[in-house]
């Protein structure tokens, strides 16, 4: 290849005979063994690599992606993407490598973009063909367990494949037979018929919580309001983020996985206070309680990463400092509110509950503000301080146009979604969710919702909700005579935001944007709404909803003018709209 680049599969034997190695006992080596193996150039080592995790990391995948195709693509990307750097991985940490890639890929993928290599790429390769080969065999029995898994909780599926199917022995019909057990409709019902058939002791209320553990080497932003401004509902979300996540407590930690080399370094630093009771929370993000504070400060959104720097005060420095504080008896509602007792903080999560970090038994923990010894409360002197914006079903302009459906009014209609707290359910366009309108679009778009149902059901039901494209059609569907969201009205076409993008005819690439209130903004399979001064209006995701944030850094490809709807201009001084 021109290139140079050298593809590590290209050419290897043991792609021509896929299986055979396991035959020979691979399966029964480690995995650090294995890639030993091939990074000493036995080839066999990667053979069993693949086959020992790639269904696995593909199901993973398409938790996130909610894609099997895309998923299987992905997987790929992951040991291309090993196997191409050969990092460095400690004792124990290949299958957590793996998966902190996998989950890494899944979150950054946008607009179908690969970090390593595609699938055109491999095919290119010398001697790609018999990967391809095996993808393609596996995909139609990976699509059947993905279907009839469709109306799980995918975190659920993830969980259950990760943490308890490892390590059984698959026979032939091992898939067909896993998939058969989600038929049932009760998540009850699912663990006993899979304990029945797989001689299995699955907890119902530890496998509650049991992707909560797999997950916990990564942080997803999605948990996030503003990653660009430190504020207290954000603190909060992180405080509760590190409970069901199951951070634990080890001296001096600091938020950051306890891989070998820093677990070794907290060892010989803090020799009297790194005990052997510890040892628990290696691998696992781990922080003291006043890192828990401290390691939500120390985030940094771009790189992900948690870097030790400022904020040395001590918590009784800290609480002396603050100029917004109070007994406990004055309490306010505020999530992110600091409560203290001598040395000790916690954070105010809402709904009279304290998270922190209590001890190295128990790890990070969630109790009520009256089991503690909380003596007062403060607010952090380093963030912002506010209220969660409150749900509003109310629709109103300032100036609004009946007569013409234009940029300026979809611009309004945007912000107030935003403002009003409006959230997100796939196939929906603005109106009032209600039980029969959640029930119908289950039934249409099955697993696109079904997967969410309890989310929705605590958080969007008797609000308005919508999806990406569902945010600009509802406002071309409003009727301000009757309140009314009227599908298919005003000219507006009932389209994905791939057709809304295919159909419009002034576009262009995202680094051309001209500064146009109620453009949009496009990438694959999503669509926002800019509403000027960089910033975009977007019905995110389920758990987000309608959200405010940032042109940049968002992965949008181009910009498109709506095609059923005029474009404006403000006349100075005047209310009135003109072409």
């Amino acid at each position: 290849m021109g290139s140079g680049l050298e593809y590590p599969w290209g050419g290897h034997a043991a792609l021509r005979g896929l299986g055979e190695n396991m035959k020979n006992g691979n399966n029964l080596a480690g995995d650090e063994t294995l890639y030993h193996q091939y990074l000493c150039g036995d080839d066999t080592g990667l053979d069993a690599l693949m086959k020992r995790y790639g269904d696995p990391l593909t199901l993973y995948i398409d938790g996130n992606l909610h894609d099997i195709h895309e998923a299987e693509e992905l997987m790929i990307d992951v040991f291309a993407d090993l196997f191409t750097k050969k990092p460095k991985i400690r004792d124990g940490g290949f299958k957590a490598y793996l998966y902190k890639a996998a989950r890494h890929m899944a979150l950054r993928r946008k607009s179908r973009r690969r970090f390593c290599l595609s699938l055109d790429e491999l095919a290119a390769a010398p001697d790609a063909r018999p990967l391809t080969e095996e993808v393609v065999r596996t995909a139609e029995r990976n699509r059947v367990l993905h279907a009839c898994m469709g109306d799980m909780n995918p975190d659920y599926r993830e969980a259950l494949y990760l943490t308890y199917f490892d390590s059984v022995q698959k026979g032939e019909n091992f898939f067909a037979e896993y998939a058969d057990c989600f038929k049932e409709s009760d998540d009850k019902k699912l663990i006993d018929s899979l304990n029945q058939k797989y001689g299995l002791s699955i907890d119902y209320t530890e496998f509650m919580r049991s992707y909560a553990v797999i997950s916990n080497v990564s942080i997803d932003e999605n948990w996030f309001l503003n990653l660009d401004v430190k504020n207290n509902i954000d603190l909060a979300r992180w405080a509760e983020n590190a409970y069901e996540t199951q951070w634990g407590y080890v001296p001096h930690s600091d938020g950051n996985v306890l891989y070998a080399d820093l677990y070794q370094s907290l060892q010989e630093q803090y020799p009297d206070e790194i005990t052997e009771e510890c040892d628990k929370w290696r691998s696992r993000r781990a922080v003291d309680n006043y890192n828990l504070l401290r390691s939500y400060l120390w985030y940094d959104a771009e790189s992900r990463e948690i870097t030790v720097e400022g904020y040395s005060e001590t918590v009784q420095e800290l609480y002396q400092s603050a100029s917004v504080k109070g007994s406990m008896d004055t309490l306010p509602k505020t999530v992110g509110t600091v409560v203290i007792c001598d040395n000790i903080i916690g954070i105010f999560v809402g709904d009279s509950y304290v998270v922190y970090a209590k001890s190295i038994a128990e790890g990070v923990v969630k109790e009520s503000v009256s089991e503690g010894n909380w003596t007062a409360w403060f607010e952090i002197p380093w963030i912002q301080y506010g209220e969660e914006k409150s749900f509003s079903n109310d629709i109103q302009f300032e100036e609004y146009d009946p007569a013409v459906k234009n940029n300026l009014d979809l611009v309004q209609w945007a912000i107030q979604a935003h403002e009003n707290g409006w959230g997100y359910v796939y196939g929906t366009y603005g109106n009032v969710l209600t039980e029969s309108l959640l029930q119908d679009r289950a039934s249409v778009f099955g697993g696109q919702v079904t997967s969410y149902m309890d989310f929705i059901r605590s958080n969007w039901m008797g609000k308005r909700t919508s999806d990406c494209v569902g945010l600009i059609k509802g406002y071309g569907w409003y009727d301000s005579v009757s309140g009314e969201i009227v599908v298919g009205s005003n000219g507006m076409m009932d389209v994905t935001a791939n057709g809304m993008f295919d159909a419009a005819t002034v576009k262009g690439t995202i680094d051309t944007i001209p500064e146009v209130p109620g453009l949009a903004v496009w990438h694959q399979g999503h669509i926002g709404i800019y509403i000027g001064n960089g910033e975009v209006v977007e019905a995110m995701n389920t758990t987000r909803g309608v959200t405010r944030t940032k042109l940049a850094g968002r992965s949008w490809t181009h910009w498109l003018q709506i095609p059923y709807i005029s474009y404006v201009e403000e006349k100075e001084n005047e209310s009135t709209l003109e072409k």
